[in-house]
């Protein structure tokens, strides 16, 4: 338990630097808080609403109506949203650890585990981004429920049984992709040879059908998925290409953590015979499928949680993003179970024997990728400070894509920064002649007092509207 709380405190301090960060206004901070109305006060009328209403096309209001709280208590200032979300992820890696030691981990993967996840700057959107509470809060009860179910499957008594159900339930409210609980459950009675016991698992299953029934009805309702993305020919002929595609950018993420981005332009793939969707059908399917074949039950255990907790995002059914870093924030733990088991055994093989700890030489290397992933992790809540340095690092990485380049030009039009707002919003003009950027290039400039001259316009000319 010291050792939980002492990974906690941590993971808290890292994060320390996002307590400044500001909302990213021009984005779902916008809808999920500073225009919410329903937050402003604990009324039953209030209460309602958040529990009938979908924000976005996505049903969590669990996490929505966390912000009442947040709201009674700093109102409008980020500061305390940021702190919320810092102590929810503390709280994940400190249970992290736990649930590791109880599913059978020894110490030393259990306590590598937890700190690459704590410092590891892939969760720095989960963590960092207001609007991400839903991931932070709904992983919490994720750990809990299973916690909890473990001490059932340990003592037999049915108390801690029907507290990780309830658990397990506010997991979905807060977020309906911790409906992988239910397989993970499973895949734990399979590994343990309890298959015999496989009524535990029943309502963890219709808990999580009824979850993704109710989140997909809710979708489709709001148009985050158009029925029309759900034919075949749409399906076939480039949503699934395309994932398949971004399997293997997924691992380099988690392993060579460089580029990442709160905006991914994925490229689309419209045919299964394509160089880059075959190398994902391999590193997504072929390879896990030959592990779960020729590995034990203990790999495939892992390997099924890497799986359950991706599955949701991977686009089976379609939702509005095709890749994002907090698409890892639970999957990543699987991977990075069944790599340092498969570390431990090679070097058993060579005569090392991690169970009694760590070698000099293994731990200045231990220390030295926290460092490294420290490093990265500040670098990457820098970029969520405002909406300002958040859009210009997208912008840097896609400078030819319409909307971000319209945002970094309304955080610069806020932020008072009217000739380097005229200069994006003409830019994004001339990618696509919407007459929103002609207002917003003209207004900017009037305001700046250019008369339609810039620093960083470089050669650009306004073409004529259409």
């Amino acid at each position: 338990m010291m050792m939980a709380l002492l990974l906690a405190v941590g993971a808290f301090l890292v994060y320390l630097p996002a307590l400044s960060c500001d909302f990213i206004s021009t984005w779902d901070d916008r809808v999920y808080v500073l225009n919410n109305l329903t937050i402003r006060s604990f009324s039953w009328k209030n209460f309602v609403e958040i529990f009938s209403t979908p924000l976005i096309g996505g049903y969590f209001p669990l996490s929505t109506f966390s912000y009442t709280f947040d709201y009674a208590l700093w109102g409008a200032e980020a500061w305390g949203y940021h702190l919320v979300n810092n102590i929810l992820h503390a709280v994940n890696v400190g249970l992290l650890f736990l649930v590791l030691l109880r599913l059978g981990c020894s110490s030393l993967i259990s306590f590598v585990v937890a700190t690459v996840f704590a410092v590891h700057p892939v969760n720095v959107e989960a963590v960092t981004w207001v609007a991400q509470r839903k991931n932070v809060l709904a992983s919490m009860f994720f750990f809990l429920s299973l916690l909890t179910f473990l001490k059932h499957a340990r003592t037999g008594l049915w108390r801690p049984y029907s507290v990780a159900l309830a658990l397990f339930v506010l997991a979905i409210l807060s977020k309906t992709t911790t409906i992988a609980l239910s397989v993970i459950v499973l895949a734990w009675l399979y590994r343990e040879q309890r298959l015999r016991e496989w009524y535990k698992a029943l309502p963890f299953v219709l808990l999580a059908a009824l979850g993704a029934a109710v989140n997909v009805w809710v979708s489709v309702a709001a148009a985050a998925t158009i029925s029309t993305t759900l034919s075949s020919e749409v399906l076939l002929g480039e949503i699934y290409p395309t994932m398949l595609a971004l399997y293997p950018h997924y691992l380099r993420l988690l392993f060579w953590p460089t580029e990442l981005s709160g905006f991914y332009d994925a490229v689309r793939h419209y045919s299964f015979i394509d160089a880059q969707v075959l190398m994902g059908l391999v590193v997504a399917v072929v390879i896990p499928l030959l592990m779960f074949v020729v590995g034990n039950r203990e790999i495939r255990f892992w390997l099924i949680w890497a799986v359950a907790c991706f599955l949701p995002m991977a686009n089976i059914i379609p939702i509005q993003v095709y890749y994002a870093d907090r698409f890892l924030y639970l999957a990543q733990i699987g991977l990075l179970v069944l790599l340092l088991t498969a570390v431990a055994q090679t070097a058993e093989r060579y005569g090392v024997q991690l169970k009694k700890g760590l070698s000099p030489l293994l731990s200045v290397g231990l220390v030295t990728l926290v460092v490294v992933l420290v490093h990265l992790t500040h670098q990457r809540i820098a970029v969520w400070k405002s909406d300002v340095p958040f859009w210009e690092d997208v912008v840097a990485r896609y400078p030819r894509v319409y909307n971000p380049r319209m945002n970094l030009a309304l955080s610069y039009e806020r932020a008072g920064r009217y000739a380097q707002a005229a200069d994006h919003y003409l830019a994004s003009y001339n990618l696509i002649q919407e007459r929103s950027a002609l207002w917003g290039y003209q207004r900017t400039v009037k305001l700046s007092g250019t008369s339609g001259k810039s620093g960083s316009s470089g050669g650009q000319h306004l073409q004529k509207p259409q």
